[in-house]
């Protein structure tokens, strides 16, 4: 398709940029192969270019309605099918079904038990999920995944909280990981992804190659140019724009892209030796991933405090050491409503609950 395109565009770009596009969107590529593109790219500004001309015409012609063939049939050619013995119809009808049945018996040998099945991980819990091409998933606390693998495709669906996906590389197979309004591709690869409470999902690649876009739905449409990380420590956000007058709610804003930053690039996976580090985060995000990691809840009921950025380092679980940390540094107080729950409020005000 992007060849035919190609003939109608009339315009002046390289033949490598449309071999290139064919073969990212197709996502049957290595990370060697991927490494020659970023070469290539690189290596004039008019490639780098003529790439982002072809990505935004070809986002632009993906959108466009398709024809049903039948719709594009020619009124003699309807009515030479229509003139066909019904002896070849049966014939067919025959070979597909043979095709059909081996292709099932295949599929069911090949693809496991593992489709459409969910996974979650508990507060206070971390789980490792090996799947059967040799993939895994590592669920952070108070996350949820769900597999659907077919026979050419891998998908998960990142459900709620986060997780570490080491994807095993197969080019029949691509492995696709939906999150909010993200979808991520993996070409043989280690990368983390976080949907956070206010649906903006983040993507970290820590080795190999991913390519994030933005999806439209679970089907795998996807909306707009797709960026691609290729420096382990880079990181990609896609926000949700909140409903204001006159705007749609729940419209993604683009794709932000951040370079990789070695001092900043271990915090993002610290949960896995059990750490949690804060660097600037505000103080409501801070507790909801302290809360995560704990059975025992520190709600808070201070607006004000609520925004203040936290520079911190915590051991999951520790709540204790949390919460007194909390009190030194912020002007809040803490309340005890049961065994399992404290309530920080303004240190010089009310607390605006009911007891």
């Amino acid at each position: 398709m992007i060849k035919r395109w190609k003939k109608q565009s009339g315009q002046k770009i390289p033949e490598a940029a449309y071999d290139w596009m064919a073969r990212l969107e197709l996502g049957d590529i290595t990370p060697e192969e991927f490494e020659a593109y970023l070469d290539w790219r690189d290596a004039e500004p008019a490639h780098a270019s003529a790439m982002q001309s072809l990505q935004q015409s070809w986002s632009r012609i993906k959108a466009l309605p398709v024809p049903r063939p039948a719709a594009r049939m020619a009124p003699a050619r309807q009515k030479l099918m229509m003139r066909r013995p019904a002896r070849r119809w049966a014939a067919a009808c025959c070979v597909l079904l043979v095709v059909a049945g081996l292709g099932y018996v295949a599929a069911s040998s090949f693809l496991g038990p593992a489709q459409n099945t969910a996974y979650a991980a508990a507060r206070a819990e971390q789980r490792t999920i090996v799947l059967d091409n040799g993939s895994s998933v590592h669920l952070n606390a108070l996350s949820k995944v769900v597999i659907d693998y077919s026979a050419d495709q891998r998908r998960v669906y990142l459900n709620r909280g986060e997780a570490l996906f080491d994807v095993a590389h197969n080019p029949a197979r691509p492995f696709f990981v939906f999150a909010g309004t993200g979808r991520v591709q993996a070409i043989g690869t280690q990368f983390d992804v976080k949907l956070s409470p206010d649906d903006t999902v983040m993507v970290t690649l820590v080795k190999g190659v991913v390519r994030v876009s933005k999806a439209r739905d679970a089907t795998g449409a996807v909306d707009g140019l797709f960026k691609i990380l290729s420096q382990p420590g880079e990181q990609a956000a896609i926000r949700v724009r909140r409903a204001e007058a006159g705007q749609t709610a729940g419209a993604s804003t683009g794709i932000e892209v951040t370079p990789a930053n070695k001092t900043s690039f271990p915090d993002n996976l610290a949960w896995r030796q059990g750490r949690l580090v804060f660097r600037g985060e505000k103080l409501a995000d801070a507790l909801y991933e302290i809360n995560r990691h704990s059975n025992h809840l520190i709600l808070l009921d201070d607006s004000v405090a609520a925004r203040m950025p936290v520079y911190a380092v915590f051991n999951t679980g520790d709540w204790r050491g949390a919460l007194s940390a909390i009190i030194k540094s912020y002007p809040v107080k803490a309340v005890q409503i049961s065994a399992n729950e404290t309530r920080l409020v303004s240190a010089s005000g009310e607390m605006p609950f009911n007891q």
